[in-house]
């Protein structure tokens, strides 16, 4: 046996182990390091409402403007046309999406009204004309014209305004606060307009009382 070739390839082969071992630890750390930014970054995800056409970007807690229009139409639509057939599912999808910390309220409003729904024969029928995002409250308002439809057919027609919070947790939409009722929409404008005659009202009548 060459002793000298035999122990110039095994010099060789440990210098090429040591090569391969740093290599490896290299592409070990670099893993580590994307699989660290994969689970700490918070992604963008797109979405499509349903009924709806347009996708939406939302964040894993943030919900734009374009998104919340969208999630407050179908919230509205769905809400707003129901008969007492579908009263049950509108109710169950309603739940889906509503926060833990409104979800009895709410669900106890619609058991209410389904009530009233099923006694009377009577649906509801809703046809949106405007919808709105007011960034200083974070809510969507969406108003049109609602329509009780009685037993016979016969329509009963109002302004109605559905008005709804929505964030985003875990990448899925949830609404904080709803509320629908009859007439135009119930800004934070109109909101402090309101306050604002209300103060100069009894401005007026302490004047006069004096």
């Amino acid at each position: 046996m060459k002793f000298g070739t035999f122990f110039g390839t095994w010099r060789e082969t440990r210098r090429s182990n040591g090569v391969l071992l740093g290599v490896v630890l290299a592409q070990s750390i670099a893993l580590v390091l994307v699989g660290g930014r994969a689970f700490s970054r918070s992604e963008t995800i797109v979405l499509v409402p349903p009924t709806l056409t347009e996708s939406v970007k939302i964040g894993k807690q943030m919900m734009g403007e374009s998104a919340s229009v969208n999630w407050g139409t179908y919230l509205a639509l769905l809400m707003g046309n129901v008969t007492p057939e579908s009263a049950d599912f509108v109710k169950a999808a309603v739940g889906e999406v509503v926060d833990p910390s409104i979800h009895r309220d709410v669900m106890d409003r619609m058991t209410d009204e389904i009530e009233r729904l099923k006694r009377d024969r009577v649906s509801q029928r809703f046809e949106a004309r405007t919808a709105f995002y007011e960034a200083a409250t974070n809510k969507v308002f969406v108003t049109g014209n609602g329509f009780v439809v009685g037993a016979g057919g016969k329509e009963t027609r109002y302004e109605k305004t559905f008005e709804a919070e929505m964030v985003v947790k875990n990448y899925r939409p949830s609404v904080l606060f709803l509320n629908t009722y009859e007439g135009k929409p119930r800004t934070e404008k109109e909101r402090k307009r309101d306050a604002a005659e209300v103060e100069r009202n009894d401005q007026r009548q302490r004047r006069n009382g004096e």
